[in-house]
């Protein structure tokens, strides 16, 4: 069975931080249809363009990335979560202290952007200098951080029919997950997999094991 494969970054990120796993995906799975798309938080750009949706295609999405596939109402045969939830806030605990949080954080990047980049990756488990040096659309990635503490999408997220996996970590420094409100999630196609040690930026520092999670869960649906 042919599997066309969409990798979508999370806020602070670009397209590869998905490359080393799925260039695991190319040698591992014999995938030649992989694609990686790019929110442009560093001037980079690159949509689904043709999608066709009769294709057995698996999204596999970090973090702000869900938000982005619930708002394009992207239909597909699996959809792969990594650290995100419909609403950023509501399936955290303390929901109320993060949304202070986080408009906190707001704030002080409009002041400082770099120190806020610098504090979230080092949360996430990631060397700054990654993503020290290059050109970032400091307004998108704003204008993000304010999506994430306004949106919402669980009623996009329940109309979605298809199979649908979500890893989650207790000790994510980022999405800290309030096991009873996730627990809310689970349907008959929405499975849910909490791990204890496991940081945000998880995909990029261990790409192996996130390989064999994505193998795991395809070996259940062919």
């Amino acid at each position: 069975m042919k599997i066309n494969f969409y990798f979508l970054h999370g806020w602070g990120f670009d397209k590869k931080f998905w490359y080393p796993v799925g260039n695991l995906v190319k040698k591992e799975l014999f995938s030649n249809s992989v694609r990686y798309l790019d929110l442009g938080f560093f001037y980079e750009k690159e949509f689904i363009g043709n999608y066709d949706s009769s294709q057995k295609n698996i999204f596999i999405v970090h973090s702000l990335g869900l938000n982005w596939f619930l708002r394009m109402k992207i239909d597909c045969f699996c959809l792969i979560n990594f650290f995100s939830a419909p609403s950023f806030l509501n399936f955290q605990i303390d929901s109320e202290k993060k949304k202070r949080y986080l408009k906190k954080m707001i704030s002080k990047f409009d002041k400082n952007p770099e120190h806020v980049l610098s504090e979230f990756y080092f949360n996430c488990g990631i060397e700054t200098k990654l993503y020290q040096n290059k050109k970032k659309d400091l307004k998108k990635l704003s204008n993000s951080l304010l999506n994430l503490y306004q949106d919402n999408q669980l009623n996009e997220f329940f109309e979605k029919d298809f199979k649908i996996f979500s890893i989650f970590s207790e000790n994510d420094k980022i999405f800290q997950l309030s096991k009873k409100n996730i627990s809310n999630l689970n349907k008959g196609n929405h499975k849910i997999k909490i791990f204890k040690n496991l940081n945000h930026g998880f995909p990029l520092t261990n790409p192996n094991r996130t390989f064999l999670i994505i193998k795991s869960i395809i070996n259940k649906l062919v």
